[in-house]
């Protein structure tokens, strides 16, 4: 059985830190699974075309019932639970590397989005958030009243 070298997991994380991601994210690299009451992360893109802003979030295994996304005033969060598989006693698991568990994600968004028209949608494994833009104000003329 091989051991965890304690030092080399250290170095890892804090180079991956130094690149700005969360602690621990070299956790499934190195074989390990969140602890428990840890929650974990999704990997997300977020793309602006000339429509609005597009967050595409990958949550395999992630039952979409079980899927939340939620907007309070301009922090869109994405938060979901993948469950552990039941398993029998006579079950001998010789490797385990999907982790289980809670996450969530949130998103301060952009002062140009419209809220009413966010849609998302949940396919392949892949959630996706469509965020509108709002119409630009047009300039008008504002009429002068005379007494």
């Amino acid at each position: 059985m091989l051991a965890r070298w304690d030092r080399f997991d250290r170095d890892f994380e804090n180079l991956l830190r130094s690149f700005g991601f969360q602690a621990d994210v070299a956790g499934p690299f190195l074989g390990r699974s969140p602890r428990d009451g840890e929650k974990l992360t999704a990997p997300a893109d977020i793309v602006e075309t000339a429509a609005g802003y597009q967050v595409k979030v990958d949550l395999p295994g992630v039952d979409p019932k079980g899927l939340n996304v939620q907007l309070d005033k301009d922090v869109l969060t994405i938060s979901a639970e993948r469950r552990a598989e039941t398993r029998t006693e006579k079950d001998n698991v010789l490797r385990m590397e999907r982790v289980h568990g809670t996450f969530a994600r949130s998103f301060v968004l952009p002062h140009n989005v419209d809220a009413s028209k966010i849609e998302a949608a949940f396919e392949h494994g892949v959630l996706t958030v469509t965020l509108p833009k709002k119409e630009e104000e047009k300039p008008r003329t504002i009429d002068i009243k005379v007494n």
